[in-house]
């Protein structure tokens, strides 16, 4: 995907290709030095898919580039790379660098954290889903998830229909608050002038 000069100066355009999870390669921060980290501890990203499962916010880049792409890893293979960084880098703080991801992998992600009693702490953006409920939000909680930044995007009825969130008002409340209640930290992101969008929304 990289675009460039060549030797005469024709600008070159690459072939966008999509990765497969067969592609897929554990990040190395060897050359790193993590004490110079300018937080009181390294927070590593990780990544456990590529593309959106929702695919149809029409706000979004990936509505118009990759709606069609998406492909998630195998939730023991994530929690593999987990490991290695806690033992190599002796980081366990990590920050989720998906779109989302659905409840039901986070579901088994949780599961799997909690039963081989891996410490870590974790952030990470999600869609406000009817299945984010108190149970699968309290495992969470417990197997390290603390920040939580939620696509609300609006919370007019109206303007959640037009963006194609596939989300409502009354489910994304009940969420954030037995979000809040389990102690994970609720951040939500916000759209304003959304096409269409009035005063009164």
């Amino acid at each position: 995907n990289i675009i460039y000069l060549d030797n005469n100066e024709n600008i070159v355009v690459n072939k966008e290709k999509y990765l497969s999870e067969k592609d897929y390669c554990i990040p190395c921060y060897d050359d790193y030095d993590l004490t110079e980290y300018m937080l009181p501890e390294p927070i590593f990203p990780i990544r456990a898919s590529y593309g959106c499962y929702w695919g149809k916010c029409v706000f979004c880049l990936q509505y118009y580039l990759d709606k069609d792409y998406f492909f998630i890893r195998k939730v023991d293979d994530l929690i593999e790379e987990i490991k290695l960084n806690i033992k190599k880098y002796n980081v366990n703080t990590f920050v989720f660098a998906d779109t989302s991801l659905p409840p039901a992998y986070l579901d088994e992600f949780a599961t799997k954290i909690i039963n081989q009693k891996i410490e870590i702490h974790f952030l990470m953006s999600n869609r406000l889903e009817g299945a984010f409920d108190k149970t699968l939000l309290k495992k969470l909680y417990k197997a390290g998830f603390r920040v939580c930044l939620w696509g609300l995007e609006s919370a007019s009825p109206k303007i959640l229909e037009k963006m194609k969130k596939g989300t409502n008002v009354d489910t994304a409340q009940k969420i954030i608050k037995i979000a809040h209640s389990v102690g994970i930290f609720n951040v939500i992101g916000w759209m304003y002038n959304f096409p269409g969008e009035t005063i009164d929304d």
